[in-house]
């Protein structure tokens, strides 16, 4: 807990959709909108953000769109249009990707590594919509997967699934590491019958197969089901889904090792004029089967966002995540005099973050983020169990006080996304013996480039570099790092 934290972020694609479908969602929700954000949704959710954000900036101004697709492109201009009105993908597609990736952390060696990565889309239309496959090389593994979506009786049955297989190399454990996933998905629903409340019924099941596992790395079977109620206004602007979880893990090759996990979850979302709003909250209970200490585990998580337009450029808002967790044990603990007893006890505590935000809209284009992330943890030490002392205290996490400002600024065009953010953090993690992590500062800066030069080919960059430093008695598991990465890639047709 004392160790400075880099947030991990996904691809600048994936961060450019999501940052571009908010701001269509405040501006423009009528009735196209909405067809083509369900349609940009789809292609989101399967990893396509290139193809997603072409459908997102359909939804511009006409000329606005034109004008940007010809600065960007200098493509001819009916050709432009035509292909905003009509940006309907291709029976084949595909891409080409090489990229350079280099890893240092403090403590380890420097690592410069290569790969070459593959992907083509075939959509044969009927009841399968999609099928994909990749495949990817470098010095660290090799891996192929192919995976398809489809549906059937008016989109009433959702189906999906994914196969891999990995070659993991360069491992000190050798083969230990090569893999097989699969991976399906079932889902029924009513969306099509186009009432206000669709029911949903997704069942979902996966294996993972280790040639031979250990720890950190190991095969289980997971089954699984979210059965739910959703509700989603014709303008996409309100929704909210009341699902129950229900998810059986195993460990094959752990003899009654596994775990069963449920509980009821609510998510809201409100895109108003001037105030947005989104929320959800899960309780989840997990029984454990295993031979170990802990048998039962209760969760409740929550988390929230509101924000409100002052004026046209700016918005002000707060964003708010909590989690309390109950551990329940039963296991032989040592009390002084070095002597073994069978207790029962329990672990608990609880952590919540409040992050004031200001976002500036200076365009269409540029945006800049002020934040101030406040996080409190607290889990009590447990002293004594039964009215005996322990020789060692026990606590399910460590208490800590974090602060965290933020400032970012995001340039967003059809053809480049820029993302650049720095951050300082000091984490304070209390003086007291039992705790093996110390209190930490650091500086943290992250950036993301996504620059499509033409309509054929693009780059994309990221890098991140952190530099942190205990502070007070204890050491804590402090690293400086530096990471980046440079792809190129060509798509096709």
């Amino acid at each position: 807990m004392g160790a400075h934290a880099v947030e991990s972020v996904g691809p600048a694609d994936s961060l450019a959709f999501i940052a571009k479908r908010r701001q269509v969602l405040e501006h423009n929700p009528d009735e196209r909108a909405t067809l083509i954000l369900e349609a940009a949704e789809d292609l989101a959710r399967d990893g396509y953000y290139a193809e997603a954000l072409d459908l997102i900036f359909s939804l511009e101004n006409p000329e606005t769109a034109k004008a940007d697709w010809d600065s960007d492109f200098n493509v001819d201009t009916a050709a432009a249009a035509s292909y905003a009105s009509h940006p309907l993908p291709a029976s084949f597609s595909g891409y080409a990707q090489t990229g350079v990736d280099y890893d240092e952390w403090e403590g380890l060696d420097t690592l410069v590594s290569g790969r070459v990565r593959a992907k083509l889309d075939w959509d044969p239309k009927g009841l399968v919509d999609r099928i994909s496959s990749m495949f990817q090389g470098s010095d660290r593994n090799a891996y192929f997967d192919v995976s398809a979506k489809g549906a059937a009786w008016r989109r009433m049955l959702k189906f999906e699934g994914t196969a891999q297989a990995e070659k993991m190399l360069g491992q000190a454990y050798r083969d230990s590491l090569d893999r097989v996933y699969l991976q399906a998905r079932l889902e029924g629903n009513t969306r099509a019958l186009g009432k206000p409340v669709s029911i949903v019924t997704p069942v979902f099941g996966e294996v993972q197969e280790y040639r031979h596992g250990r720890f950190g790395s190991e095969s289980y079977r997971v089954l699984g089901a979210t059965p739910g109620l959703e509700a989603i206004s014709e303008d996409l602007r309100k929704s909210l889904l009341l699902s129950w979880e229900l998810r059986n893990m195993d460990f094959p090759e752990a003899h009654g090792d596994g775990n069963f996990r449920n509980g009821p979850v609510a998510s809201a979302e409100w895109y108003g004029n001037r105030v947005t709003f989104d929320g959800e909250t899960r309780f989840q209970t997990t029984e454990f089967f295993r031979d170990t200490s802990r048998y039962r585990l209760k969760e409740l998580e929550t988390r929230g966002g509101a924000f409100v337009r002052t004026w046209s450029w700016l918005r002000a808002g707060i964003r708010t995540t909590g989690n309390t967790e109950v551990g329940d044990y039963q296991d032989s603990v040592y009390i002084p005099i070095f002597t073994r007893i069978l207790a029962s006890y329990q672990l608990k505590g609880s952590s919540w973050m409040v992050q004031p935000q200001l976002i500036a809209d200076w365009s269409p284009a540029v945006s800049t983020t002020l934040s101030l992330a406040y996080t409190q943890s607290r889990f009590p030490i447990l002293t004594q169990v039964d009215g005996f002392d322990l020789q060692t205290p026990k606590y399910l996490e460590e208490s800590n006080d974090d602060w965290k400002p933020v400032l970012g600024v995001t340039i967003l065009t059809k053809a480049i996304f820029f993302n650049l953010s720095a951050d300082y953090e000091e984490n304070w993690v209390a003086h007291s013996p039992e705790y093996t992590v110390g209190s930490s500062k650091g500086i943290s800066l992250n950036c993301d480039l996504f620059w499509k030069i033409r309509s054929w080919i693009e780059v994309d960059f990221s890098a991140m570099l952190s530099a942190a430093r205990d502070v007070g008695p204890l050491q804590g598991r402090i690293q400086n790092m530096r990471s980046l990465s440079l792809g190129l890639t060509s798509r096709f047709p």
